[in-house]
């Protein structure tokens, strides 16, 4: 049966059960489909009034077949942003964000550097590849962007049931501003979700850019 345990709520294993669609979706990428579907999402992310007048950006590593937002540091749009990478702590079960190393964040009138940054993250705990640059503080963030195996309507975000970026959500609050990307497959009409769930404001697939509303998701 899919019923919660009684100790668990009904969530759960809704949660379960669309983990389990959503990554049987990503099990074999089409590499050409994910590098062009992560080109459309870019130039999304880089015409978020957001994107252009943050100061730092918080973007991801791909793993398991995810979009790759990282092409966004090639755009005219992304001239003078910091960008950082999350840096996962398992045993804490916390994350931070960090630089790339100096000299490789892209410059006002100097061609960004995406490659040479890849060739500088370094494999994680969870293998997925991670800077080493400087760690910022938190408050220093203007924008993340956050995976996610699916999204909705209303900002609400099913991670991979770690935790991780919702614990990091919750310290940082409201202020920094938060999209979600992910393929057009992945954004559903209602997620199940949890009090402890942090919503993001906007969420981005190839073909839609989908603008939350307040009331919506329950918050600023």
């Amino acid at each position: 049966m899919d019923e919660a345990p009684p100790d668990q709520p009904p969530s759960t294993a809704a949660k379960a059960r669309l983990r389990a669609s959503l990554r049987a979706q990503r099990a074999d990428p089409d590499r050409d489909a994910v590098a062009r579907a992560s080109a459309r999402v870019c130039l999304q992310l880089a015409t978020l009034p957001e994107f252009t007048a943050a100061t730092t950006v918080g973007l991801y590593w791909p793993t398991r077949g995810e979009l790759d937002p990282n092409g966004v540091v090639d755009l005219p749009a992304a001239r003078g942003v910091r960008f950082a990478w999350p840096h996962s702590n398992p045993t804490a079960r916390s994350m931070r964000f960090h630089l790339a190393p100096a000299g490789l964040q892209p410059q006002p009138g100097q061609p960004a550097a995406r490659d040479a940054i890849a060739r500088t993250m370094i494999a994680g705990a969870y293998g997925i590849l991670e800077p080493s640059g400087a760690e910022i503080a938190p408050e220093q963030l203007d924008l993340i962007v956050l995976p996610g195996l699916g999204f909705d309507r209303q900002g609400r975000r099913l991670g991979y049931g770690g935790g991780f970026y919702d614990r990091f959500l919750a310290r940082v609050g409201a202020r920094v501003f938060t999209v979600g990307v992910g393929f057009d497959s992945q954004l559903l009409e209602r997620l199940p979700t949890d009090p402890h769930d942090q919503p993001v404001h906007t969420v981005v697939t190839p073909s839609e850019l989908v603008r939350v509303d307040r009331a919506a998701r329950g918050g600023p």
